[in-house]
This record gives structure tokens, sequence and C-alpha cells, in this order.
């Protein structure tokens, strides 16, 4: 029972309840009109030797540093899967270097996914195309072994 005269809502209460409620949505607000999609790039490889994986994506201004993504990749004689982030957008084309220094790789399972895992693009075996830094490349079934001869220092 509340004594005569006072209110059994408490004007502080009140406040933090609300301070609460604002704080709990923020992260459904958002300033953007539309939603941002982000994609990622899933390869799953193995290596004889450590050093930094890349790939790149062309919106447009050419094959460049400022349009890839990297990652470590450590010695692994089972697959690992990497993902590299990748921006929404229309894509000339892409280029994956799988090793910065010599090495033995092999890669397998490329796609694109989005960022609920649907995939958008699955890449075949028979899509990659060796560069001036690898010195084999070939195909045992669904899985490439990629050689990078010892005087190649990308």
């Amino acid at each position: 029972m509340t004594p005569l005269g006072k209110s059994w809502l408490d004007p502080r209460a009140a406040l933090l309840a609300f301070v609460l409620a604002v704080a709990a949505a923020l992260p459904l607000v958002t300033t953007s009109a539309t939603r941002r999609d982000f994609y990622f790039f899933d390869v799953t490889l193995t290596s004889d030797t450590a050093g930094i994986t890349q790939f790149f994506w062309d919106l447009g201004h050419g094959i460049n540093e400022s349009d890839s993504s990297a990652q470590p990749l450590r010695i692994e004689p089972k697959p690992v899967v990497y993902r590299f982030m990748v921006p929404p957008g229309t894509f000339r084309g892409f280029r994956f270097d799988p090793i910065n220094r010599p090495a033995r790789l092999t890669l397998a399972g490329a796609r694109i996914v989005d960022d609920r895992g649907r995939v958008m693009r699955v890449f075949q075996p028979g899509d990659f195309k060796p560069n001036a830094d690898v010195s084999q490349l070939t195909r045992e079934g669904e899985t490439m072994v990629c050689v990078v001869p010892p005087d190649s220092y990308d």
C-alpha cells in the first residue's frame, strides 16, 4: 500500500528504464538508408612454408594493393580454410597469390560467399591460371597443387 499523496512511480526509476531501453535499441538503429552487404573469398590451403597469402579484386581500377586482402599463411599439413573479406561491387577480375615466397601448396574449395554464408560463386580448379611466380600448377581431382620456385619472392 502506498502512503497518501505519494506516487507509486519513482521518477529516477523511470529515467533509468528509459535510458536502458534506448541503449538496448541502439544496435538496431542505423543511419544508413540501405543495408551494406559484404562478401568473403574462402579457400582451403595447405603449405610447407609460412608466408603471406593475398586475394585481389578489380572494381575497375585494375589489380592493386589497395583492393586486396592479405593473411598470414602458416605451415599446415592438414587443410585449413582461409577467409578474405571482399567489398560489394561489380568485379572485373580477381587474382589470388597463394604465397609470397617459394613453397609447395594445395588449394581447394575456392568460392565467394555472402555474410550469411550463401555461396555466390564457386571457382573450379580450371579457373586458376599460373602467373610468372608459379612454376607448376597441376590438378589432382578437385585440388590444385601449386609450386612456387626458389627464386620467387613477391
